[in-house]
């Protein structure tokens, strides 16, 4: 009974691990888009300033 029990434990653990480790592919995935997002609007706005911003001659 003592090992069918630590068996039993064993398998909830490694269920519970699995679980785990699937939430945290999740949430790496969302976080990996997220900021693919946020790099192309940091880079519309580096467009848009660019765009009303005359840069500075540099040969000046």
């Amino acid at each position: 009974v003592g090992a069918r029990s630590t068996l039993m434990e064993m398998q909830d653990l490694l269920q519970r691990l699995t679980k785990v480790s699937i939430r945290q592919q999740q949430i790496v995935e969302h976080l990996a888009t997220r900021q693919g997002r946020t790099e192309e609007e940091l880079a519309a706005l580096r467009t848009q300033t660019a765009e009303h911003l005359p840069l500075p001659d540099p040969r000046a």
